[in-house]
């Protein structure tokens, strides 16, 4: 079996082409020299001339939200109740959405003839369906 990864990256605003600006994360990096020195406040015993080369560990701080990057949203994200037809009930939260509701049969398009980050339209996807004779 092969996984493909759809996921958008998780990157900073500057560098996002997907994500809206309220949604965009926010990711702060620590070389070596700054994780030293929170390696000394943590562990209050530990000097530089303890750990490697003087050098601490490269942390990454993020800071995003349910919306940033590649999700999925659960029936509550819209509503606080769901199945209002046939009797309201609670809206599922996304930890009780069922697993097996996000998985089925799927099929892959050769988009490799498009730049990098080129945003698909329908039309190109429709091509790309014409290409490979299938109908959804």
């Amino acid at each position: 079996m092969k996984f493909i990864d759809l996921s958008i990256p998780i990157i900073n605003p500057e560098e996002a082409l997907f994500d809206p600006p309220l949604t965009q994360p926010r990711i702060e990096y620590s070389d070596h020299d700054a994780g030293a020195e929170q390696m000394g406040f943590i562990f209050s015993r530990l000097k530089p001339e303890h750990l490697p080369v003087g050098k601490g560990w490269a942390v990454e701080s993020i800071t995003l939200g349910t919306h940033s990057g590649t999700h999925m949203d659960a029936p509550w994200h819209f509503a606080p109740i769901q199945d209002k037809e046939i009797g309201e009930k609670k809206a599922m939260t996304i930890d009780e959405f069922p697993l097996e509701w996000g998985i089925g049969p799927l099929i892959v398009l050769d988009c490799t003839d498009y730049e990098e980050g080129y945003v698909m339209t329908p039309e190109n996807i429709d091509k790309k369906l014409d290409d490979i004779s299938h109908n959804l």
